[in-house]
């Protein structure tokens, strides 16, 4: 089972990005008759009334009150059942760092249709966030950006709970088990066939598991995952490059900078420099 600090790790390696927001106000001849295909991801807040839809050809009935998650490149179609409906439409992107070519939506496995959330917390930020669009402020991007990715937070922190941060369900339990144990030995340094003999599976199958579950193979995992340590720790201590390549279990710091410079596009140091906490001493 993948250990609460790395199942945070993984849920913060998502990235989001604002496109905008609409607010309609639709009646009972509202619909998309012919599938539609989104582009990007689209969350919809029901606010009034009643619909039915269709994401990939799978039905859904959605009250008021309720969230509505539809991932990038679905086909949707969708109609009123009530007299009148209200909603607002988000569009934004999302990406995971620690996944690739494979949708955040399905190695999260989180739900199409939310229920049981309580709108006094989930409307107030959906309000700001319409207000801010409307408002044409210095600072509306970051506004909007912010008020996103509280939103997300929100429903993110709800989901999963307490007892569930330790679990990602669209993970097979092996990828969980590798990822669990590399976060606890950060300084791993031994060949995928170690770990395959460690967790009694082929080094061919778990190739095969890693690229289904996150669209890479272990090794791209462990350097990705080795990176992204590494960068909290450049912009929260003062540790030298080199202490830090030791711990992440490089045995060259001038690999792990090359490595380091080819994920980020800057070495160690500049990436410390640009994006260090300046309170800390140095």
């Amino acid at each position: 089972m993948i250990s609460q600090t790395n199942g945070r790790f993984f849920l913060n390696s998502l990235k989001l990005t604002f496109l905008h927001i609409t607010p309609y106000e639709l009646d009972y001849t509202w619909r998309i008759r012919d599938a539609r295909r989104i582009p990007h991801d689209v969350l919809w807040c029901l606010e009034e009334g009643e619909i039915r839809f269709t994401v990939n050809g799978i039905s859904y009935g959605a009250l008021a009150g309720q969230l509505i998650l539809l991932p990038p490149q679905s086909d949707i179609t969708s109609y009123a059942v009530s007299s009148r409906v209200r909603l607002t439409s988000i569009n934004f992107i999302a990406e995971l760092s620690l996944s690739n070519n494979r949708k955040w939506s399905d190695v999260l496995k989180l739900p199409i249709l939310y229920s049981g959330y309580n709108m006094a917390i989930i409307k107030p930020v959906i309000d700001t966030l319409l207000a801010d669009s409307t408002e044409d402020s210095f600072a509306q991007a970051i506004l909007l950006q912010s008020g996103l990715e509280r939103l997300f937070a929100l429903m993110l922190n709800k989901y999963y709970g307490a007892e569930r941060v330790d679990q990602l369900p669209g993970l097979d339990p092996r990828v969980q088990a590798v990822m669990a144990y590399l976060s606890i030995h950060p300084d791993y340094s031994g060949e995928v066939a170690a770990l395959s003999e460690l967790f009694q599976v082929s080094e061919s199958y778990l190739r095969k598991l890693f690229m289904d579950d996150l669209g890479m193979p272990p090794l791209a995992y462990i350097h990705q995952f080795k990176v992204e340590s590494a960068q909290k720790r450049l912009t929260t201590s003062m540790e030298k490059v080199s202490e830090i390549a030791y711990s992440l279990g490089f045995q060259d710091a001038n690999y792990f900078s090359r490595l380091f410079r080819k994920k980020t596009g800057l070495s160690p140091n500049d990436y410390r420099n640009k994006y260090r906490n300046f309170n800390i001493e140095h």
